[in-house]
């Protein structure tokens, strides 16, 4: 096996893409300058192609991707969970043919982008949220002019925590691995998205911190013009057998706004978006708010 040592040997990202053939030409690239011997015969073979030019003519525009054989093709690139769901999206979104196919695929595209590039959080570092303002202080950095001072952080979050609080939490950024410096002095988060997962945190920690939000937000509420806020409150008569379905709708909403904001190239604010589910009264488990 021959290995580049030049950039173009790196696989593309695909999370970057949104056309299926430019991501297959990029990938037949990078994997030609990895191993010589690649071939777009030995490309259309894996995929399960019988003419050895499909591929090809694929990457040229002269034939169309189908959704069925789309699965081949991905796995003979080896894409694994949400880089093959991004590239089953791509494809299905180039062969929609009405508007709601295209919304369905795109959709699918935003949330395998989502979880592509999410970092799910260990549970050592549970101090990152154990307070509600350290995931804001940490997104300040993608902002232009960022500066790393207390002083800053604090006025840049309208005052809601001191310059000591801010500093403290932008230290434990950095302890955390969370935040990083680079050579130029300027700072970058080392991942674009951080995901708390599913049993991961104590339930009382993470109780803590939206109790601390939700009371940030009361009290800072009317300083807000309607220009600059959305809120909404919906009560839903639902059965408790929904209720599960219910909150995957709801985290897969999130999904698609990280995957559609996550490439936002130019970002100049910062804002909160809370998705929450409120039981009052649940039938037959038992579990109602009195």
């Amino acid at each position: 096996m021959e290995l580049a040592s030049d950039a173009k040997a790196l696989p593309p990202d695909i999370s970057k893409y949104d056309c299926h053939r430019a991501f297959l030409c990029d990938f037949f690239t990078a994997k030609k300058a990895a191993l010589s011997s690649f071939s777009h015969r030995q490309f259309a073979t894996m995929a399960g192609f019988k003419s050895p030019n499909y591929l090809l003519l694929i990457m040229q525009g002269k034939r169309n991707l189908s959704n069925e054989a789309a699965e081949g093709v991905a796995n003979a690139m080896s894409l694994r969970g949400p880089e093959k769901r991004i590239f089953l999206a791509l494809v299905r979104l180039a062969n929609a043919q009405t508007p709601d196919e295209t919304a369905l695929a795109n959709k699918e595209r935003l949330v395998g982008i989502k979880h592509l590039i999410t970092k799910i959080i260990p549970s050592w570092h549970v101090e990152v949220h154990s307070r509600w303002y350290h995931p804001l202080v940490r997104e300040l950095i993608f902002l232009p002019g960022f500066k790393p001072s207390g002083e800053y952080i604090s006025k840049k979050l309208k005052g809601i925590i001191t310059p000591e609080q801010a500093w403290d939490s932008f230290v434990l950024l950095q302890r955390a691995g969370y935040i990083a410096q680079r050579l130029d002095g300027t700072y970058t988060a080392l991942n674009p998205v951080i995901d708390t997962g599913d049993f991961v945190f104590q339930r009382g920690v993470m109780d803590g911190h939206h109790r601390e939000t939700l009371d940030m937000w009361s009290k800072n509420i009317d300083k807000l013009t309607p220009a600059h806020q959305e809120r909404g409150l919906i009560n839903i008569p639902v059965s408790a057998a929904k209720i599960g379905e219910l909150r995957e709708r709801m985290r897969r909403f999130q999904d698609e706004i990280i995957g559609w904001l996550q490439n936002e190239p130019a970002a100049d604010s910062l804002v909160q978006l809370g998705v929450y589910l409120m039981p009052i009264e649940v039938g037959n488990d038992g579990g109602a708010l009195s």
